[in-house]
């Protein structure tokens, strides 16, 4: 009687030693998925922050282009501040934004 308890005591063992074998290799393979997505997000992430800092740098350049435009025509002057102020709005809404922001992002690109 005590031989049939032992080997069932080992299956038992042998079961629990493949589910615990199971468990760590799913949690391994989840865990490396994790941070393999992990470190593409942070690519992305910092993509699109160089991405704000050219367009940014761009609506800097064109505000300077507008600051050389000057004409005799007052209502062209005021068109043109205007636009200078626009421009402005748009690079601190640009500041502000997320980088995780990707549809803001391109609509200024636009």
């Amino acid at each position: 009687m005590e031989s049939n308890s032992n080997k069932t005591g080992k299956k038992k063992n042998i079961v629990y030693i493949i589910i615990i074998s199971i468990i760590m290799v799913v949690l391994a393979a989840i865990s490396v998925l994790f941070l393999t997505q992990k470190k593409e997000m942070d690519e992305i992430i910092e993509n699109l922050n160089e991405e704000k800092i050219i367009l940014t740098e761009e609506y800097q350049s064109l505000i300077f282009h507008y600051d050389s435009l000057q004409s005799d025509n007052e209502t062209i002057n005021n068109m043109l501040e205007q636009e200078r102020e626009k421009i402005a709005q748009l690079i601190e809404e640009i500041k502000t934004i997320k980088a995780t922001n990707t549809a803001k992002i391109r609509e200024y690109q636009k």
